[in-house]
């Protein structure tokens, strides 16, 4: 089946599973039963085989999913066989988190370029990227062909981040405000806001309380 035509919810459980995978691999596994798979992802294992059946037949009843194998074969769907750069804008208390967060390679992603405007930090390099000036993101996103930005500044200067990495062609965003943004249709655009999730998780919790 086209990936086009795969749900939205399968491809965002399969990422899950590969994280759930290499993490198994770390630990020393090479097989793993679909039960433990469904415990660690919290997916019911009905749901796991329905996912995966979108892109063949895959695990052996009563032996459990060959690690090795299945990694490489969602690495491939998700399209993660390579390392995708990523340009970040915005080195603050979040951005230094996301450079440092090593689970980024182990899925096929690199903050290859990052951005700030605090002079007190450009011409430094943190988590082993230079940091650059917000007048570098158009010259450097042109020039490497990066593809996925990722903004993480102040809820009021979004837009305008946005609007620069739009010009300068990336094709994803993944805006880590609490402001949302506005991209033409053809741009796929993901807002994660801590915040918001927080409150949203408070919702269930309170009501749990009440009771």
């Amino acid at each position: 089946m086209e990936r086009t035509r795969v749900p939205e919810g399968v491809i965002q459980r399969l990422s899950t599973y590969l994280r759930c995978l290499t993490s198994f691999k770390r630990d020393g596994l090479t097989v793993v039963s679909s039960q433990k798979l469904s415990m660690s992802a919290r997916v019911n294992p009905a749901q796991i085989r329905r996912d995966l059946s979108y892109f063949g037949s895959f695990g052996r009843r009563g032996l459990g999913y060959d690690i090795d194998g299945l990694i490489n074969v969602i690495s491939d769907i998700l399209g993660v066989k390579h390392i995708n750069d990523i340009a970040l804008v915005g080195v603050g208390m979040l951005g230094r988190a996301i450079l440092g967060y090593s689970g980024l390679k182990e899925q096929g992603f690199r903050i290859a370029y990052a951005f700030d405007n605090d002079r007190s930090k450009i011409g430094k390099t943190i988590g082993g990227v230079k940091i650059q000036g917000i007048g570098d993101i158009k010259p450097t996103i042109e020039k490497n062909r990066v593809s996925i930005g990722i903004i993480s500044v102040p809820g009021e200067a979004a837009q305008v981040i946005a609007d620069i990495l739009v010009e300068s062609g990336v094709q994803i965003i993944l805006n880590y405000t609490p402001t949302p943004v506005a991209v033409p249709e053809d741009i796929q655009l993901h807002t994660s806001d801590p915040a918001r999730e927080l409150l949203h998780t408070l919702y269930y919790i309170t009501r749990v309380t009440k009771k």
